[in-house]
């Protein structure tokens, strides 16, 4: 058995996220932007070799047959306080109750036995081609920040599929202020606040694929 799988990385990648209304129902990305730290999402074809001893005149040749395509992978970035980071959030959660008014919104994340999906679209560094992945969702995901950097989030995605490489949308980015160590000095828990160096909170979704018969 084995997998062909090329990661995607380079200088310039970025990504762009929709809240699927239904899953793997791609969702325009219009201008939710991120400037990527690392993008891994890739579609990977497994195959399988056929159990017979038949090969044909070389010994080394095996018939084989699709066993089923895996999308998804890996994907970091620096927070923000304002553009589509709240929606990478309630997607690693799955709720969020929004209240106040603009300056500042109060966003609270709760967690959701149904998780939201999103629509991600990576676009492959400077050659203006991108990949559009649907039904994504969180499998996994660590939030963390340390004195003298920015807050990070680096997710694990799982997703349905991938449509074909193709000259991508046109990235239109916010222009929110990054998350700064110095911008929360404590963490409060239990009603008990703590000054931190460091910090990183790790989620578990535990989700697994589901393979089915009559598709890939």
């Amino acid at each position: 058995r084995f997998t062909v799988a090329v990661p995607i990385s380079g200088w310039g990648t970025t990504f762009g996220v929709g809240k699927e209304s239904a899953w793997a129902t791609p969702i325009a990305r219009n201008a939710n932007w991120v400037r990527a730290s690392k993008w891994g999402l890739t579609r990977t074809q497994i195959r399988d070799v056929v159990g017979h001893l038949t090969h044909g005149d070389a010994g080394d040749v095996q018939e084989e047959f699709s066993v089923r395509e895996e999308a998804g992978g890996p994907l970091t970035f620096p927070l923000r306080y304002v553009g589509v980071h709240g929606l990478l959030l309630e997607a690693i959660l799955g709720a969020v109750a929004t209240t106040g008014a603009i300056s500042p919104y109060t966003h609270t994340y709760t967690m959701a036995a149904t998780l939201p999906s999103l629509t991600l679209e990576g676009r492959r560094g400077n050659s203006g081609n991108s990949e559009v992945f649907e039904g994504c969702k969180v499998k996994s995901a660590t939030l963390a920040c340390a004195v003298g950097e920015v807050a990070t989030l680096d997710a694990e995605f799982m997703a349905q599929t991938s449509t074909a490489r193709a000259a991508s949308g046109s990235p239109a980015y916010g222009t929110g202020e990054l998350v700064a160590f110095h911008q929360a000095p404590t963490i409060t828990f239990n009603a008990v606040s703590y000054a931190v160096k460091n910090y990183s909170l790790e989620f578990d979704n535990g989700l697994e694929r589901v393979d089915e018969l009559g598709t890939l």
